[in-house]
C-alpha cells in the first residue's frame, strides 16, 4: 500500500485532512476514527495518523451535520478533503505540520540491530512525558561535562551515528570512495579513539599560510560576512513545500527515547553550524561540494565523534574545523555563522519547523551528492530529522540561551593554534614590507 501525499489543518472545532489521490473511485473512500487515531483506506492508498488530541466519533443520533465527519473529492486537484470534529472544541492540536510525527505508530517496536540497546519505544501518557521532558530541559546544564564509560565501545563493538545505533555502514562507503570520512579504521574505532584522532587530524590540517592569506586579503569573505540568511528574514515562510512533505513522509516513523538526550541536542548544534556555514559561503546556492563541506565540519560525520557533553566542547570543535578544512577560513566568518546559528535556534524555540527545514535541506544535499555519502543520511540525518519533530521547545530555548553565553567566551587562543600570534606577525610583516 502507498502512503499518499497529505496535509493537515485545524480550526477550533475540526481537523481537516487533505489527501492527494488521483484516479480513484470516490464511492470506495473509507476512513475510520478512534480517539487519537485516524485511518484512511482506498486502494492503493493507506494513511494512518495519530493525532496529539482526541477526535470525535460520529454519533448516529447527531442531527447537526457540522458536528459530523465529512468527506468530499475535489476533481480539479485530485484531493480527498476530509473534515473530522475534535472531541473537545477549542483544543489546539500541536505539531500538525510534523508529518513524520503524525505517522509514527504507538508502541511500534524498533528494528533493533544485534547487540544494541533498545532505542525506540513509544509510551502512553504523552502529556506526562512532555512535562518530564520540559522539566529535564530546564534542568540541563550545558556546561557540565559527562564522561562516556571507556568500556562501552568494546562491549558493543564499534557503534556510531544517531545515539550510537549503527555499525558496518561506514566501512563499505569508505571502500566505495567516501571522501568525507577521516578515520583510518572507522569500523574498529572507539569513542575515545575517534575523539583523539579527530583532534590530531585538525592540528595536522590547520594551515597557517592558508589562514593568513584569508585573514590579510580575501574580498569574497567580506561579502559572505555581510550576506543575510533569508531564513532569518521576517517575511520567510517556514511552511513545508510539497518536496519537503514527501521527505517527511519517507523518514523513519518512530518515537525516540534516547540513551543520552543532552549529547543528542549538543550534536544538533554542529549540524546547524555546518549547514549555515555552507549557506554563507555559497550564499544559499549550494554546490556539488556542499555535502563535503558540511560533512567535514560535523565531527559526528567526518570522524563519527559524538563525544561532546558540553556546548563549549562542540563550539571549539566546529570552530577549529571551520578554520582548518573549508576553502574559506576566517575568524569573523566563523563568528557570523555562529550568530546565525544562535538566531535560528532561538526561532526554533518557538517553531520547530525552523530546524526541521534545516535538517531536510541537509538530507537533500546528501541525497544528491556522491552515492557513498548517502550513508550519512542513513546513520544520522534521517533520524535527526524524525527525532527533532518530537524535540521539546523548552530544551531548544535553553540550548539557544546557553549557546549565546558560550559564544561570548569564545576566543582565538582557545583553539590552541597560536592564531593571535600568527595574525600579529603577519600584520607587522605587511607594515614593514
Amino acid at each position: 500500500m502507498l502512503t499518499p501525499q497529505f496535509s493537515v489543518d485545524q480550526d477550533e472545532k475540526n481537523v481537516y485532512i487533505d489527501i492527494k489521490a488521483p484516479f480513484i473511485r470516490t464511492q470506495d473512500v473509507e476512513f475510520f476514527v478512534d480517539g487519537e487515531l485516524f485511518i484512511f483506506s482506498l486502494h492503493p492508498y493507506y494513511l494512518r495518523l495519530r493525532f496529539p488530541g482526541r477526535l470525535k466519533q460520529d454519533d448516529d443520533e447527531e442531527q447537526d451535520e457540522s458536528k459530523l465527519s465529512n468527506a468530499s473529492y475535489d476533481i480539479a486537484s485530485s484531493t480527498v478533503k476530509i473534515r473530522v470534529p475534535k472531541e473537545t472544541a477549542g483544543e489546539e492540536f500541536k505539531d500538525l505540520d510534523m508529518i513524520t510525527k503524525l505517522l509514527a505508530r504507538k508502541d511500534e517496536p524498533t528494528k533493533e540491530k544485534a547487540g544494541t540497546k533498545p532505542l525506540i519505544q513509544e509510551i502512553g501518557g504523552t502529556s506526562n512525558k512532555a512535562e518530564e521532558i520540559a522539566e529535564l530541559g530546564e534542568k540541563f546544564d550545558w556546561e557540565i561535562e559527562q564522561k562516556v564509560e571507556s568500556n562501552v565501545s568494546s562491549n558493543l563493538g564499534s557503534k556510531y551515528g544517531f545515539d550510537d545505533q549503527y555499525s558496518g555502514e561506514i566501512g563499505v562507503s569508505v571502500m566505495n570512495g567516501n571522501s568525507i570520512n577521516e578515520l583510518g579504521d572507522p569500523e574498529n574505532s572507539t569513542v575515545e579513539s575517534r575523539s583523539s584522532e579527530r583532534v590530531s587530524l585538525e592540528d595536522h590540517k590547520f594551515d597557517p599560510d592558508h589562514y593568513l592569506a584569508d585573514f590579510m586579503d580575501n574580498p569574497e569573505i567580506s561579502e559572505f560576512i555581510n550576506w543575510s540568511n533569508p531564513m532569518l528574514g521576517s517575511a520567510y515562510d517556514f511552511r513545508f513545500n510539497s518536496e519537503e512533505k514527501d521527505l517527511l513522509a519517507k523518514l523513519p516513523k518512530k518515537s525516540y527515547i534516547l540513551s543520552a538526550p543532552k549529547i543528542t541536542y549538543i550534536n544538533l548544534v554542529s549540524i546547524v553550524f555546518a549547514y549555515v556555514f555552507d549557506c554563507c559561503t555559497t550564499m544559499d546556492d549550494h554546490t556539488v561540494e556542499s555535502a563535503w563541506t558540511i560533512g567535514k565540519l560535523i565531527p559526528a560525520v567526518s570522524c563519527l565523534d559524538t563525544n561532546f557533553s558540553t556546548l563549549h566542547s562542540i563550539v571549539i570543535a566546529c570552530t577549529r574545523r571551520a578554520l582548518a578544512y573549508p576553502l574559506y577560513r576566517h575568524w569573523k566568518l566563523v563568528q557570523k555563522v555562529w550568530d546565525d546559528v544562535y538566531r535560528l535556534l532561538k526561532l526554533a524555540s518557538n517553531d520547530k519547523k525552523v530546524i526541521v527545514k534545516v535538517l531536510l535541506r541537509v538530507v537533500k544535499i546528501f541525497d544528491t551528492s556522491d552515492a557513498c555519502h548517502s550513508v550519512y543520511n542513513r546513520i544520522l540525518f534521517h533520524d535527526y530529522s524524525a527525532w527533532v519533530q518530537h524535540a521539546n521547545e523548552v530544551v531548544i530555548r535553553s540550548l539557544a540561551h546557553d549557546l549565546r553565553k558560550t559564544l561570548e567566551t569564545l576566543n582565538k587562543s582557545s583553539l590552541n593554534w597560536l592564531i593571535p600570534e600568527l595574525e600579529e606577525a603577519a600584520v607587522e610583516a605587511a607594515q614593514e614590507g
